[in-house]
């Protein structure tokens, strides 16, 4: 397979293409091709501890929004995505970041910190949003001039009148605003399942903002459970607090810490469950316009990955259990750091209690079945990792 002519063709590095092929080989071009897209379903979770799931359906569908329940996880709603649309050209053009032609791929409007370059906009222009690879995400109205945006950097830059992809803005519902449903990804409800909180436990998320995990952890427990969450910067903390505050979980300890020094810094900090959901290059994540991550960048981000598990091993209790899982689909930085801790840390792999995407790569260690990928091109969903694992009695 030609590695370079596929990552100039995806506007993927080289590098990324190459992690790719290791896991999926002759298929890596339609995983690239899903990774590209949104899919066809966006999840939101229902907050269960604030509404029922029905209730949810029925206030969407008031709206005239279609609210499908799934099957295995109770909490899990999704909407049909639609798309993608082909868009009129435009003369004018505004370029945006990846991060912000991402959203708007999907339909959100455009804010002015997104906005890369804006030379000659109006208020008023009708224009095309275009992101740095000259990839046409949407269409939309400028709501502020080339001075406004420049000088001011914030406020709605543009209204958004098509995209490529359609779902309606979810943060914008009344439902969000009441803190009774939060989009989250399946895998990442899947990971927490995995986890299996219970009330009464004293459960640990080492990585945990923005909350998504967190709080969901709190959901299932009832707010019963004793939940320390830490990240390594204020403002990550803040975010925490931030989706915490609206979901009304107030009984959860936030903690702004470096993850890796809990054994020390924290010695009395025994878990009977412990989240981690490490920093990683984020290739599963989609819809994805580029992806510049280097192979030196995934090494790196392995061995911090490395330094959490040992930290997260430490702070367990004896016939603990430990989730590990990421949004990306290196070999590197999943069965690789699994085997790492099995090898080196002395834990257990185990098998998950649901599992709705394929089995790990065993041909890195043998027991890797009993971890869980999801594949965008065959589950319809991000790319994602899950392991379980256990720290048996010495």
């Amino acid at each position: 397979m030609d590695a370079e002519a596929l990552a100039n063709y995806s506007k993927f590095s080289k590098d990324s293409i190459e992690a790719l092929i290791e896991v999926f080989g002759d298929r890596t071009p339609s995983v690239v091709k899903a990774l590209k897209s949104p899919g066809n379903r966006f999840f939101i979770r229902i907050n269960t501890l604030r509404a029922d799931p029905e209730e949810i359906v029925a206030l969407f569908g008031e709206r005239g929004v279609a609210v499908e329940m799934l099957p295995e996880i109770e909490e899990a709603a999704f909407i049909r995505i639609l798309g993608p649309f082909e868009l009129k050209a435009h003369p004018k053009k505004i370029v945006v970041d990846r991060l912000a032609g991402e959203s708007i791929l999907l339909g959100s409007h455009l804010y002015a910190p997104g906005v890369k370059n804006c030379q000659g906009v109006r208020r008023g222009d009708v224009l095309a949003v275009v992101d740095e690879e000259g990839q046409h995400v949407a269409n939309g109205v400028a709501r502020q001039s080339e001075t406004q945006i420049l000088k001011e950097r914030r406020g709605l830059a543009v209204e958004i009148t098509e995209a490529v992809y359609r779902v309606p803005s979810i943060r914008e519902t009344p439902e969000f605003v009441q803190g009774m449903t939060i989009p989250q990804s399946l895998p990442a409800m899947v990971a927490v399942r995995a986890l299996e909180p219970q009330p009464n436990e004293v459960i640990v998320d080492l990585c945990a903002s923005p909350g998504g995990k967190t709080s969901h952890i709190a959901e299932i427990t009832g707010g019963r459970a004793s939940i320390f969450a830490f990240d390594r910067t204020e403002e990550k903390i803040n975010d925490l607090k931030a989706t915490l505050s609206r979901l009304r979980h107030d009984n959860i300890n936030c903690i702004c810490h470096d993850s890796r020094y809990l054994p020390e810094d924290f010695g009395d900090l025994k878990a009977d469950k412990v989240l981690l959901d490490p920093p990683c290059s984020a290739l599963g994540l989609r819809p994805k316009l580029a992806e510049h991550a280097t192979r030196r960048e995934i090494s790196s981000l392995a061995s911090y990955q490395m330094q959490l598990l040992q930290s997260a091993s430490k702070i367990l209790n004896e016939e603990g259990k430990l989730v590990y899982s990421t949004c990306t689909l290196t070999l590197d930085e999943n069965e690789k750091v699994i085997k790492y801790g099995l090898e080196a840390l002395g834990l257990t792999l185990e098998s998950q209690p649901i599992f709705l995407g394929s089995p790990g790569r065993d041909e890195i260690f043998k027991e890797a079945k009993k971890a869980q990928r999801f594949d965008p091109a065959l589950h319809d969903t991000p790319g994602y990792f899950i392991a379980r694992l256990v720290k048996r009695r010495s």
